[in-house]
């Protein structure tokens, strides 16, 4: 058999088996790829070493390429050159390392936080936490950040073992101002429960919003959330004005300045009805006054924009004022959008 074949089959073997997910030469042993075929493989540049003993399979090849061994270092290069999907397998392939070796590791940090879509600072490298006082040794390995923190609620989500997104939270909350803290407390129960109803999966925001309309479900969330935020009584008080209605990240830090505020009874996700009869789901009914987060994805089209100014002229028409206000608005200037608030209640109360 021609040696390029061969470490092209080698390489497809290797992919049906493990498919895009990092391997150790022993697995790749077990799976009947003898060391010999696998460093034959690496070398013309079908499978990429990670690491030593750690190993995944490059994108596929045309037969007709033409690999030289002069040019497969370039080739193994140009597969690396977005580590950032590698590197989490590297991530979980170490958590899972570790925990053979009876070290309580996870996938946590900014790193959980994107795996469970929750708002977090840029994410430089993958980050694992092991428990306090192991004998890990702590710093970057692979391109994997390595810290001590705590490992005390973990979860498995789509085949890695992460922080669940309470702890999460958690965790990456240092520094949050007010108003994020209590948005990211709010979205990460609501992230918690759509775990615990659809596990992998994705519920419909609606779906889930509905769900979440049991006040015990809701109850429960609040308490296991605080007591996460045990060490931190100023944290915790915050996590008493989170709710995890709030579908997005714009009406979650919303909900955290109207809670600043003390503006009025406030619900959530109110339903309300027009003049016409029809009855609409607002982001925020603030004693009597429905409030409207204006995301940009809600205007793709100038169609989407008419349906919504129909949509307000009703709720308005049926007497119930709206205030609508914009991302930049809640982060950057808040002393506008709460006197908007305070404008439109004022009116509301005359």
């Amino acid at each position: 058999m021609h040696r390029r074949r061969g470490t092209s089959e080698t390489a497809a073997a290797l992919r049906d088996h493990f498919g895009g997910s990092v391997f150790t030469s022993d697995e790749a042993e077990k799976a009947g790829v003898s060391a010999r075929r696998l460093g034959l493989a690496t070398e013309a540049g079908f499978v990429l070493r990670l690491r030593r003993g750690l190993y995944c399979v490059g994108e596929a090849h045309t037969a007709g390429e033409a690999h030289t061994a002069r040019d497969a270092h370039t080739a193994r290069e140009a597969h690396t050159a977005d580590p950032g999907p590698r590197q989490l397998e590297v991530a979980s392939h170490l958590v899972r390392d570790f925990r053979d070796r009876n070290v309580a590791a996870a996938v946590g940090d900014e790193t959980a936080a994107a795996a469970w879509h929750l708002p977090h600072r840029s994410l430089t490298l993958p980050t694992i936490r092991v428990p306090r006082g192991s004998t890990v040794h702590l710093g970057t390995r692979h391109g994997v950040r390595i810290r001590e923190g705590g490992v005390d609620d973990v979860v498995t989500f789509r085949g890695r073992i992460v922080t669940s997104p309470l702890a999460t939270a958690r965790d990456i909350c240092r520094d949050l101002p007010r108003h994020q803290a209590v948005g990211l407390f709010g979205l990460a129960q609501r992230r918690h429960a759509e775990w615990l109803l659809a596990g992998d999966e994705r519920m419909d925001p609606g779906d889930l919003t509905s769900a979440l309309t049991d006040a015990d479900l809701r109850a429960e969330l609040g308490q296991m959330m605080r007591r996460m935020l045990i060490n931190s009584a100023r944290r915790q008080q915050w996590c008493d004005s989170a709710d995890p209605r709030p579908e997005t990240y714009l009406e979650a830090i919303s909900w955290g300045r109207f809670t600043g505020w003390r503006l009025g009874d406030m619900t959530p996700q109110a339903w309300v009805r027009g003049a016409s009869g029809r009855s609409y789901r607002v982001d925020v009914l603030i004693d009597g006054v429905a409030g409207e987060a204006d995301g940009a994805v809600k205007y793709r089209s100038g169609d989407t924009l008419w349906k919504e100014k129909l949509r307000q002229e009703d709720i308005e028409r049926g007497g119930i004022p709206v205030v609508r206000w914009t991302f930049a608005e809640a982060e950057h200037r808040p002393q506008l959008l709460l006197d908007r608030w305070r404008n439109a209640l004022g009116r509301r109360a005359a």
